[in-house]
């Protein structure tokens, strides 16, 4: 085995996309301010626009599930996609309340 297969392994998104796509259908998102700002910064995006973007993630998309630095016990799962025509890089999770919470959504940068 070589010492470089971790890196071909992909982690499994803490919130699966479907369950995901059941709050936003549901009307269960928050949109904190930071992704608010940069989506705006970014794309010219408002609300409705950030929460289409995240309805239309594929499983493709998933980079990776790591904890949060600020919420305690919580996995924040991490997105890059091109997505209404740009290339989008966002992180989320779902808190005690059941409600999506959407951290980041602003310019994938290279």
């Amino acid at each position: 085995m070589s010492k470089y297969n971790h890196y071909l392994q992909r982690q499994l998104p803490s919130y699966p996309l479907a369950v995901v796509k059941s709050k936003i259908k549901d009307g269960k998102v928050r949109i904190n301010e930071n992704a608010r700002k940069c989506a705006l910064r970014d794309f010219q995006w408002g609300t409705d626009e950030i929460i289409q973007a995240i309805g239309h993630l594929t499983t493709k998309d998933f980079l990776k599930s790591d904890p949060s630095l600020y919420v305690a016990n919580t996995m924040l799962d991490f997105y890059s996609a091109t997505i209404l025509g740009e290339l989008v890089f966002t992180h989320f999770y779902i808190n005690q309340d059941g409600d999506l919470v959407i951290n980041s959504c602003h310019c994938q940068t290279e």
